[in-house]
């Protein structure tokens, strides 16, 4: 294993230091809300020889009940947090190379939480027991540093997050759901597609808007070319954040 360097990124994925083009974003402190950046790459080795588990997209799995810490080998999860009697309110994006449960192992280890995760893609993923992630951490020093660094970098998202929910309109939530997902999308000539094709009322529950709501944005921005749906693809243009900026120059907050 490579020797610890604070200042090393926590994986292969690394955050922008300057917002997408067409975007003022008002930080505080990360321009990528809600996304965790993938843990350490050292975690694929520790968990490979772990059991498997393959869930269908679209459906919802009490996260919070679970004991057990999971790495995604494949797909995209949200999430969720309970919240007036329902979970929905996403807190994170979960991608490939991430932990899930391993926050909650560490700090809350026994406990039962009200977390539920939503499968936005058909997600394969490796797992294995909270008590055994615990003594592999205990054991390995470098490890666990590496696992807390990438930690504050989950949880910075997940305050801008909520800072952005906060302070934001619904388009502009969408807007900037939207521009941390195209640099980790498919190009296709004019078009981006997104990792994941999202249903509207799972656009709703990532950006905390109601369904109507985000129909209508939707609908609106279909019209004017800036999304797309073909098959099974969510495309978005390519030039969606310039072109976004504009419509949405007369809020008062962009970002």
């Amino acid at each position: 294993m490579a020797p610890f360097n604070p200042s090393d990124p926590p994986a292969q994925y690394d955050p922008p230091e300057t917002p997408p083009e067409g975007f003022p974003h008002e930080r505080v402190y990360t321009f990528t809300p809600w996304l965790n950046v993938p843990d350490d790459p050292a975690f694929a080795g520790i968990f490979a020889e772990c059991p498997e588990t393959t869930l269908p997209a679209h459906r919802s799995y009490s996260l919070g009940n679970t004991f057990d810490v999971c790495r995604v080998e494949e797909g995209w999860l949200a999430t969720c947090y309970w919240r007036s009697g329902s979970f929905d309110r996403m807190a994170g994006l979960i991608m490939p190379g991430s932990l899930i449960g391993a926050a909650k192992a560490i700090n809350h280890p026994g406990e039962k939480m009200p977390l539920l995760s939503l499968t936005l893609t058909p997600v394969r993923m490796r797992r294995m027991t909270a008590v055994r992630f615990r003594e592999i951490l205990d054991a390995d020093h470098e490890l666990w540093l590496r696992f807390m660094l990438s930690l504050v970098h989950h949880q910075e998202a997940y305050l801008e997050g909520m800072f952005l929910m906060d302070t934001s309109p619904v388009p502009v939530r969408l807007a900037k759901l939207f521009s941390i997902l195209l640099p980790l999308g498919q190009n296709d000539g004019d078009w981006t597609a997104l990792p994941f094709s999202p249903r509207v009322g799972e656009l709703a529950l990532m950006t905390h808007a109601t369904r109507p709501a985000m129909s209508r944005v939707v609908s609106d921005w279909r019209r004017r070319g800036l999304i797309a749906r073909e098959g099974d693809r969510f495309l978005v243009a390519r030039d969606f954040t310039v072109r976004v900026a504009e419509l949405l120059g007369t809020l008062r907050r962009f970002g």
